[in-house]
Order: structure tokens, then sequence, then C-alpha cells
């Protein structure tokens, strides 16, 4: 991960020595452990600032200025890019005026996850090895396997270059959690469960939700001004934490981002009560690649299908055909 982090800040410096780009957007440390924060690095002496860890799980594309000046360099992970993409594609984002660093995949440790293990400990230094995350605080040491505290994405898609980048840094291959490098795998296990068993999961996991909304702040496609949730004329539904109202406000976010959500699982990440955002939204993903044999995020100019009409479109669930 040294090596990989130090390829990028190379790279960063010669960008802006060589006036190529005016910024560099990337991670920085936070002030906690664990965490990272984005950085915005205007002078080449700076670029030390920079790290690429196993912590970085923002999307960038989401602190994009959509009015930037100037050339930006960007340091994306592949499931950022294609994020950068479908923004590119709806006209929120212009190509010419960034350009793309394209990192590789790597193991993204679940914060949550650790924060349960610690059982409200408090970490004052956290070091990464190859193998292993040393966590120390008062009157403690811990040590945990990566394997055991890794978020599944990254490992789904396997050795694929990302769609569009100007630089690219690649880095050792991650096995993949389950074994295999079908991204939608998770969901067709789940998809075994009975109506019952799935509908139960669910509202268990929406019990959790405080309807915080870390999940839209997170993800660069909810870009809209005003949010549906935000309304009042027309009110959609309760204010409450209601299970009924959690899983309206979560179902309509979802069919929101139907053929838009490319799997970067900012959502789940951001999420304080560790809620499986990315089964559901992997559901639809699997859904739109099934029908409309799309994924999003993947080429330039070929939008979504709920935002196009053809009339090869499928519609069996609209017409009886003889």
């Amino acid at each position: 991960m040294k090596e990989i982090q130090q390829k990028m800040r190379d790279l960063a410096k010669s960008l802006l020595a060589e006036k190529k780009v005016d910024t560099i957007l990337g991670y920085e440390q936070g002030v906690l452990p664990m965490k990272t924060r984005p950085a915005f690095i205007k002078k080449a002496e700076d670029v030390s600032k920079l790290v690429f860890n196993e912590f970085c799980d923002l999307n960038l594309v989401k602190f994009i200025d959509k009015k930037q000046e100037g050339k930006l360099g960007v340091i994306l992970k592949y499931f950022d890019i294609r994020t950068l993409v479908v923004m590119i594609n709806e006209k929120q984002l212009t190509r010419e005026n960034l350009v793309i660093i394209g990192m590789p995949c790597i193991d993204l440790l679940n914060r949550s996850a650790i924060e349960n293990k610690l059982e409200g400990m408090e970490v004052e230094s956290a070091e990464i090895t190859d193998d292993e995350i040393i966590l120390k605080g008062i009157n403690f040491e811990k040590k945990f396997k990566k394997a055991d505290l890794r978020f599944n994405s990254c490992g789904e898609i396997g050795d694929i270059k990302p769609p569009i980048y100007d630089y690219l840094i690649e880095g050792p291959k991650i096995k993949p959690i389950s074994g295999t490098t079908d991204e939608f795998a998770e969901i067709a296990e789940f998809e075994k469960k009975t109506p019952k068993e799935r509908w139960d999961y669910f509202k268990k996991e929406m019990e959790r939700c405080t309807r915080c909304y870390a999940c839209r702040e997170a993800c660069p496609l909810c870009y809209c001004k005003v949010c549906f949730t935000d309304l009042n004329n027309p009110q959609w539904f309760g204010i409450t934490t209601s299970v009924s109202d959690n899983l309206m406000y979560h179902i309509n976010r979802a069919l929101h981002l139907a053929g838009r959500c490319v799997g970067c699982d900012a959502c789940s990440r951001a999420c304080p009560e560790g809620i499986n955002i990315r089964l559901y939204l992997m559901k639809l993903r699997k859904t739109v690649s099934d029908r409309w044999n799309f994924k999003a995020g993947i080429d330039i100019d070929k939008f979504c299908p709920m935002g196009v009409y053809s009339l090869d479109d499928p519609q069996e669930f609209i017409v009886e055909e003889y």
C-alpha cells in the first residue's frame, strides 16, 4: 500500500509542477484514527498530505465542484470512476475539466464492524499491516485480521480496468470475499430465501434506521437541489422513524437510483447503524442488468434505461404477448 501511495504522490506532484492541473482532489488523514477526508492540494510541495489506504472509503465524485475553474486532477477508485461516468452522462460534470487518476481496488475496511468489536473503547492510533489492523487506546491493544473486516464491493469486479482514466496506478489484485467476481452473487443467494424471510430481514433492517440521511449525503448521484424527503407540499410520507416511513424513504431513494447506481457502496459505508443498503440496491442493479443488459457507468454517452425509450424495450410486464 505504501508503494501505491508513493506512486500517487509522485504523479500528483508531477501534474501540479508541470501545470497540467491546478488542483488535486484526493484523501488526507482525518482528525481521528481510521478516518480520511477530502483534500484539495494546490501546491506540489503539499502532496505529502495525500494518503491512500484501507480507510479511503469516500466517493470523491461527491466533492467535485460543478463550477470548477481550471483543471482538476481527481483520485478515484474503480466504482468512483463509474459514478463519474454517470454524472458526465447526466450533464452534471464536464469531462474536459477533469484529469482522472485511476487507483487500484483495495481492501476497504468496515469501520462500523471494527467499532462494534471495540465495544465503546476509544482508539488513539491505528496501524495497518499486510494482514492485520492494530488498534491502540488507553490500556488496550487489539489486533484484527483485515480479511474479517473487509467491505465486499471492490473484490467483486476482478481484474477490470476503469472505463475512463487519464492516468492509472495499478496494484496487486485482491481476492473476492465471495470467491467469485460475479457482482450479483450476494443477491442471488439472498433471493433463495422465502418472501417472508426476505420481508422479515428488511423490516428488521428498517427498524434500525434513524433517518439521518447519511446515505443520501454520501451518494454523488443524490444531487437534487430539493430531495423528495424534504418536500412538505406534497408530503410524500411521514417524517417519523417508523418502519413504514423508513421503508418509503429507502424504496423511493432506491427507485430514483434504478439504472444509475454503480454499486460504489458509499451509502452503506456512511450508515452509522450498519444497515445493509447495498443489498436492495444490488437487486435493482441486477434487475436492470438482466432486463436491459445495462450496467451504469460503463459507457460515456450511454444513458440509463429509465431515461431513454426504445421500441425494443422489454414490456412483458405491461402487455401479454401472443
